[in-house]
């Protein structure tokens, strides 16, 4: 009879571990091991610990509960188990293994540190992650391109842009994922020139661009409106399509793009020519019809979506929705909102609600509206209100706005939602003629600090987006603006 080594048991042990399906196959294995001889060994135990807590088919608090019973924890032990903590619903767990980790005084190594700052991360722990970072810092890994761009995010999650930007600057390497965090970090602070700017010199600097970088900057140029940046783009990705595996991702990030900077058909016939479409594919295009008023469209595909067999989500009845409001379907978009729930076994939510007031209200249908308010199953918010009071000064039912409008002042709403419910307020009031309820209301504004949100206009030249805020001083070129918009306008007069 063959007599197997002991490094013979575990190689087999591993190819157990790859091959297990479930915990169940695990504690059979389990006995197997103890029978074998091979517990309670380093190596034996790390093994069955990470499988526990990172496999798919394990169980982490299995993996705690094998690990609690280990006598001397290593450190492949610790880490795996960290890691696994930071993925789960419970990533403060992680942070605390981290600091019995050091107080075990085991060395913690680069690979241990992003999963401690992604667990820093998503236990909202922004302060232990500026310790973490300082530890980092002092075991030598500040150089370390993946600990790196993990600090990143992390400081861009708790909205200190500034700080992950130092850590960007300060990187003497740099991979695709790092441009890529900084310019997904700018795309969520709204800053999408800046993100413009830094992927025009990733190009330059000769990076390689996979899907997440044109998903991102085709997400930019959507946002900013730059129909040339977003053509460059998607013929990038057209050049690029053969070794993408996610063109779906991005074919959805480029449909949008094209019906946000103006050109409809042209994102329709990419819509067309994408072979594989999921939900946000669907949804990316009912929402172009619907920005751009063409409700029967969007109904259309509505339909041909589920037709096709793809089930419709949250997002895409908002979307159909608002197609319906802004070109006045309101039987269909009834009809919609009825089936949602009931054939869709989707329950409406606040923005659902509020495209069906919004789609009353513009089709005079406001006792329906209010109605509706009534029967919603959690408390209306300011947004509703508004849409309501909208609709009321559009009817001229003012003495319903005026109802409403007082409402949402003894509920406090507004306050929660900003200044734009305030505003539509003081207009209810102003077309009442009630020009001490108008004053009151302003006093509330300036009383709580609160400002209509600036409007901008922007446009697109060689390259270089330009944003104008009215009033605007701070354009390099403010002179001579000014001085062709003054030239402009003396010529219309002159012209009648």
């Amino acid at each position: 009879m063959t007599k197997f080594s002991v490094a013979d048991k575990k190689r087999y042990l591993v190819s157990l571990l790859h091959e297990c399906p479930d915990v169940v196959r695990l504690k059979e294995i389990l006995a197997w091991v103890i029978i074998s001889g091979l517990w309670p060994d380093d190596f034996v135990v790390g093994r069955v610990v990470a499988f526990c807590a990172t496999s798919d088919s394990g169980d982490l608090p299995y993996a705690r509960f094998i690990f609690d019973q280990w006598g001397q924890p290593t450190a492949f032990g610790y880490n795996v188990l960290i890691r696994g903590y930071s993925n789960s619903d419970a990533p403060i767990q992680s942070l605390q293994l981290f600091r019995d980790m050091l107080d075990d005084q085991i060395y913690a190594d680069k690979y241990v540190f992003p999963f401690v700052l992604r667990a820093c991360t998503r236990a909202n722990a922004f302060s232990l992650g500026r310790v973490v970072h300082s530890l980092l810092v002092k075991c030598g890994f500040e150089d370390d391109v993946y600990v790196q761009t993990t600090l990143l995010h992390v400081y861009a999650s708790s909205g200190c842009f500034e700080s992950s930007k130092r850590v960007f600057d300060e990187m003497p390497h740099r991979s695709t994922v790092t441009w890529n965090a900084i310019i997904s970090c700018l795309l969520k602070q709204k800053r999408e020139q800046e993100s413009l700017g830094l992927f025009r010199e990733m190009v330059s600097e000769g990076m390689e661009v996979n899907e997440d970088t044109l998903v991102s900057v085709s997400s930019c140029c959507a946002s900013l409106g730059v129909l040339a940046w977003g053509k460059c783009v998607h013929g990038f990705a057209v050049r690029k399509r053969l070794q993408f595996a996610r063109w779906v991702e991005l074919g959805t990030s480029l449909i949008d793009m094209y019906v946000k900077c103006g050109n409809l058909e042209s994102g329709v016939r990419l819509f067309e020519q994408t072979e594989m479409r999921d939900v946000s594919t669907w949804t990316a295009m009912i929402g172009g019809f619907a920005m751009h008023g063409h409700g029967n469209r969007a109904v259309s595909l509505f339909h041909r979506m589920v037709q096709e067999g793809t089930s419709p989500d949250s997002v895409t009845f908002t979307s159909v929705l608002t197609a319906c409001s802004h070109s006045g379907l309101a039987q269909e978009g009834l009809r919609i909102f009825n089936n949602m729930n009931r054939v869709y076994g989707i329950a409406a939510k606040m923005e659902h609600y509020g495209c069906m007031v919004d789609l009353l209200g513009r089709a005079g249908l406001l006792a329906g509206a209010q109605q509706l308010i009534q029967s919603m199953p959690f408390e209306p918010n300011a947004v509703i209100w508004g849409s309501l009071m909208n609709a009321c000064m559009i009817n001229g039912e003012l003495q319903r706005g005026e109802e409403i409008a007082k409402r949402v002042l003894e509920l406090g709403l507004a306050s929660s939602d900003g200044a734009a419910q305030y505003v539509a307020m003081s207009n209810v009031f102003a077309m009442e003629r009630r020009w001490n309820a108008v004053s009151n209301v302003r006093d509330i504004m300036i009383g709580s600090g609160m400002k209509k949100a600036k409007g901008y206009s922007s446009i697109e030249m060689n390259g270089r987006v330009h944003q104008f805020l009215l009033g605007d001083e701070t354009h390099p070129r403010m002179t001579e603006i000014y001085n062709l918009l003054r030239n402009i306008t003396e010529e219309t007069r002159f012209c009648g």
